[in-house]
């Protein structure tokens, strides 16, 4: 087992949130509902300083995401928050803007897609900001989609539509763009074939088809454009063999689809399947 090149120490433990590097800082979420920045090459020692902080009202489980020179994060304290990307000149920063997005942000990270940045709530509902702010410290959503119980799925945009699963094993996709009001209701809502589960993993969209995960071992896989009803149902689904937890976000890559799962039923446990779509 190879050390570590150095280590970046936070307050807390990072359990859920991933690491978002541009432009060679690293940006990650911790318990102890703070995001940091790193120096991507590290600081020439094996334990570094951030090279800032920013606090936020809740653990942070989302992941950053980047645009245009800002950084985005969910708080489990239901508030979406946007910092400098490069700093602000001191070790502690404040946010440019944040939004209200519902009871908590919980795992769910923002997507990001035609200055909008969309983002999944515990309350059960899609919210999407104007990625620019709203010339204000605290902005309202210009739209929130409604789901089902609860979002711990982060969206993923392509084409106009933005796609997210709840927790009670729907998957949905809204207009991009709206639909004029407040709320919207979804342009098609999907299903799986068989045992329902939460959808915890995040869509990944190609080749005009759409790919997320379910609690109840398999990985859905729905056409992009919908079936022309408000329900459909996948055009195929990839089955694990031993295990329905499948909170993987699957990887798309030269019509090859990759997605783990925890196997625990028979050895050995954890697999990474791998499915090759025919034409």
């Amino acid at each position: 087992m190879r050390a570590p090149l150095w280590v970046g120490t936070t307050g807390s433990g990072i359990i859920e949130s991933s690491p978002l590097i541009v432009n060679g800082v690293v940006y990650i979420g911790s318990f102890d509902k703070k995001l940091y920045a790193f120096s991507a090459s590290g600081c020439g020692a094996r334990s570094c300083s951030p090279l800032w902080a920013a606090a936020t009202g809740g653990r942070i489980t989302s992941s950053p995401a980047f645009a245009n020179g800002v950084v985005y994060t969910g708080s489990e304290d239901g508030k979406l928050y946007a910092f400098n990307a490069a700093g602000c000149g001191t070790s502690t920063c404040s946010a440019l803007w944040t939004a209200q997005a519902g009871s908590s942000i919980s795992q769910s990270s923002p997507a990001i897609a035609s200055g909008i940045v969309y983002i999944g709530s515990f309350d059960g509902g899609l919210y999407a900001f104007k990625a620019s702010g709203c010339g204000a410290a605290t902005c309202t959503p210009l739209w929130t989609g409604t789901t089902g119980p609860f979002i711990s799925s982060s969206p993923s945009v392509a084409n106009g539509v933005v796609y997210v699963g709840d927790g009670d094993a729907a998957f949905y996709a809204f207009r991009a763009s709206g639909c004029g009001a407040a709320t919207c209701a979804p342009l098609w809502k999907g299903g799986a074939v068989g045992p329902q589960a939460a959808i915890i993993s995040s869509p990944a969209i190609a080749n005009g088809l759409v790919y997320v995960g379910e609690n109840n071992g398999m990985v859905m896989v729905f056409d992009a454009n919908g079936c022309g009803t408000s329900f459909c149902l996948p055009v195929t689904q990839l089955l694990t063999s031993h295990e329905p937890i499948v909170s993987s976000s699957p990887a798309v890559v030269n019509g090859t689809v990759y997605f783990g799962s925890a196997d625990q039923s028979q050895v050995p446990i954890g697999r990474l399947y791998v499915y090759k779509l025919s034409n």
